[in-house]
């Protein structure tokens, strides 16, 4: 579960740090920076899905992108290219790690498997721009439940060179944060730029083994399933079609940002027997949206599917009933569908809806 998140000079935010909850909803005026927060989150997934893996940053604007940040004076607050650009964040694990230690006995180097139950991992980078765009800071710190925290840290010394905060157990006091990146020492050896924004140098493993050889893949592992829980709906979703054509890919996990695969999640889990089509059918009901919602095939090879809604004594299809049940749809079948650990990011799940319908999504959310 993610429980912090934290901005620094980042669109129109100064300097912000939020707790979240389980459900976290966001209300303010127009353009008051709620989009923000949902932004930074897919700034992270979409450079941590990079086909560059050594990209620092991705501004997006691409097919595979969520959202398009321009450049970097685009991003920063204030449109100021002097400041750094800072996120941060703070999440639950639901398993615990296992760290391994190295010691030596007479000589010989052994490895004694520890295994610690991790609360939370804290995460930081900022960025800076030089003439080319650089990490200036990236660390993790781990709670481990019982023990001091286990802290790696890494901060720009030139050029592509970096100087470590070794990785070890550090005082629970003092070491519970992210911060103390002022006082790296610079007498430390330093290490090679880090890959993308979350991706420690393996040089870490080779200078700093006896410590923790194992911790800096850990903490790399531990961001990219973070970023794989992510599943994000936009706030336009597409205008809703006549016909939809089955193309034999399952979809019964994936809602893209538009929703335009709904139908194709419900089309792959009704032809392998799940029932995700009935759940929706069910919540659009309790809506108070339609009396009756079916897709049906209307070709004998079973390619083309047209959705049935049922209004009072009226069928119709989708296309042809009230906006708010086509934009709702998607939201309804993201958050049935969402693999168990997923983090949900929706924006104006409650588009074009009556305020009866809006209370019923969120019995939905609390379901």
């Amino acid at each position: 579960m993610l429980r912090k998140i934290g901005l620094s000079n980042f669109k129109g935010w100064r300097e912000l740090d939020i707790d979240l909850a389980p459900i976290t909803l966001l209300f303010g005026v127009n353009s008051s920076g709620k989009t923000a927060l949902l932004q930074a989150l897919l700034l992270l997934k979409q450079t941590a899905n990079s086909f560059d893996p050594k990209q620092h940053i991705n501004f997006g604007g691409g097919r595979r992108d969520y959202v398009d940040f321009g450049s970097y004076q685009d991003l920063v607050y204030g449109h100021d290219t002097s400041r750094p650009i800072g996120l941060s964040l703070s999440w639950g694990l639901s398993k615990a790690l296992s760290i391994f230690e190295r010691s030596m006995d007479d000589g010989e180097t052994s490895y004694n498997l520890r295994a610690y139950k991790v609360r939370s991992i804290d995460y930081a980078v900022s960025w800076r721009l030089d003439k080319d765009i650089f990490i200036e800071k990236l660390g993790y710190v781990a709670d481990l439940a019982g023990h001091a925290p286990h802290s790696v840290k890494v901060k720009h010394y030139k050029g592509d060179r970096y100087i470590i905060k070794a990785p070890q157990f550090f005082d629970a006091k003092a070491e519970n944060q992210l911060t103390g990146f002022e006082n790296v020492p610079e007498e430390l050896e330093t290490v090679d730029t880090p890959g993308s924004c979350y991706i420690l140098p393996d040089e870490i493993i080779d200078k700093f083994g006896e410590y923790d050889p194992f911790s800096v893949w850990l903490f790399n592992r531990e961001f990219e399933n973070l970023m794989n829980n992510f599943l994000y709906l936009g706030p336009l979703r597409q205008y809703p079609k006549r016909y939809y054509q089955w193309t034999g890919e399952r979809k019964s996990q994936v809602i893209e940002p538009d929703g335009a695969d709904a139908m194709a999640a419900l089309i792959s889990a009704a032809r392998d027997n799940k029932s995700l089509q009935e759940d929706v059918a069910k919540w659009l009901k309790q809506f108070g949206l339609v009396d009756d919602f079916s897709i049906k095939s209307t070709d004998v090879r079973e390619r083309f599917y047209e959705v049935i809604v049922k209004i009072d004594d009226n069928k119709s299809a989708l296309v042809d009933a009230g906006f708010g049940v086509s934009q709702v749809l998607p939201v309804i079948a993201m958050l049935l569908s969402a693999p168990p650990g997923s983090i949900v990011l929706l924006e104006q799940p409650e588009l074009h809806l009556h305020p009866n319908a809006q209370s019923a999504l969120a019995d939905l959310m609390l379901h």
